[in-house]
């Protein structure tokens, strides 16, 4: 049974880092700003899956998930939009 629930968070991680790949080889009409920042978004994510795995919040309260959880997701969300930003910023309307 514990082998089984470890299979989620591997599986998303695996799936980042397909994605990572798959961008990687056929991302030819995307800038290499954005390129950068989806494959760092893409880091970000895959890692923040796997340490709140390893955590094994299931056995805490909800608040203590809550306590736990909201900051990693918010620093997550936040470091992924300072980086579109900086990117928006840098490329302006040229895209």
């Amino acid at each position: 049974m514990g082998s089984a629930r470890a299979l989620v968070p591997s599986g998303c991680a695996m799936a980042c880092v397909a994605a990572q790949l798959a961008m990687c080889q056929w991302g030819g009409g995307v800038s290499r700003p954005m390129m950068i920042t989806a494959l760092a978004g893409l880091a970000i994510a895959a890692v923040g899956v796997i340490l709140l795995w390893s955590m094994s919040l299931r056995r805490e309260s909800i608040a203590a998930r809550l306590v736990i959880a909201v900051p990693i997701v918010l620093s997550v969300a936040l470091v992924v939009a300072l980086m579109l930003d900086s990117d928006f910023r840098r490329l302006g309307a040229r895209g």
